[in-house]
């Protein structure tokens, strides 16, 4: 059986690669890169050069006001570090190395966008029995009608948390008992495929939304080996079309950098604790 995964260059994802070869369900990987990938740092000034421009600007006033901005930036950069540091033990913790970079004798290949001609021609070439998306910008028709099967993996609970950062808004929502990740078919829909399965994890108390997305992300590579493992055995997958009355779609342009602070508030003022104990919905929805 032929599988082609498409994905990003991200350590979950990235992960996701290297045990499907392992398990012997690649064929090739396309990696997508988009240009924020590629973004330079924005460059600053130099302190000195700092100083004399907001002299120059609004005199002793501005150098005090550029002090000022200059010891924001010191401590937003500690705190980067701090949290690069963390993410890096969580990646350790949950993915090994095989987070890090894809193993050597992985067949892939790079490119800007899933939609890319090449794209399209690389997996017409390739003749898959199944194309995996795994965490990619939205994937246009002619590529999902090219294949025999087209499947996603989601982190959420489709069709309750449907779209961009399901996990953030469940957090958000404090709805504890249902953060999961969805196996289905791809479609023209967000998110909207005939569902294969879907799997939740148990929040814990020391969770953070890196954590938790680690352990999404292998639940729904494990999700997808099983699928691979049944069609294998030249069985038919089971599909279960969503409710689209029960759809919330989640947009994007929605999420905003004060919900952001308010999801590391979670974290580090025991909140998480606190959700896990009294979660706003006590029951599950409707698995599939």
């Amino acid at each position: 059986m032929k599988v082609v995964v498409i994905s990003q260059p991200l350590p979950p994802l990235i992960y996701g690669i290297n045990r499907l070869y392992v398990e012997g369900y690649l064929t090739e990987a396309i990696v997508e890169r988009t240009a924020e990938f590629d973004a330079l740092p924005e460059k600053r000034l130099p302190l000195w050069k700092s100083i004399l421009r907001n002299f120059q600007a609004e005199g002793l006033t501005g150098i005090m006001a550029g002090i000022g901005r200059v010891a924001e930036r010191r401590r937003q950069a500690h705190q980067q570090r701090l949290q690069a540091l963390k993410e890096q033990q969580i990646r350790r913790k949950y993915f090994g190395t095989w987070g890090d970079a894809l193993l050597p004798e992985v067949p892939h290949m790079v490119a800007r966008s899933v939609n890319d001609p090449q794209v399209y021609e690389r997996v017409c070439q390739l003749k898959p029995d199944v194309l995996l998306i795994h965490g990619t910008t939205i994937v246009k028709k002619p590529l999902m009608q090219a294949v025999p099967l087209a499947l996603n993996i989601h982190t959420g609970l489709s069709p309750w948390y449907k779209g961009m950062g399901s996990v953030e808004w469940a957090l958000l929502n404090g709805d504890a008992l249902n953060i999961g990740v969805t196996l289905h078919r791809l479609s023209t829909k967000i998110d909207g495929g005939d569902i294969v399965g879907q799997r939740r994890i148990v929040l814990e108390p020391q969770d953070t939304l890196s954590s938790i997305t680690a352990r999404l992300h292998i639940a729904g590579i494990e999700m997808a080996i099983k699928a691979f493992n049944i069609l294998k055995e030249g069985k038919q997958l089971h599909f279960y079309p969503q409710n689209e009355h029960q759809a919330l779609l989640i947009r994007g342009f929605l999420f905003s950098d004060h919900l952001h602070a308010h999801i590391k508030q979670l974290e580090t003022a025991g909140i998480i604790q606190q959700i896990c104990r009294f979660p706003s919905r006590n029951y599950y929805l409707p698995n599939y």
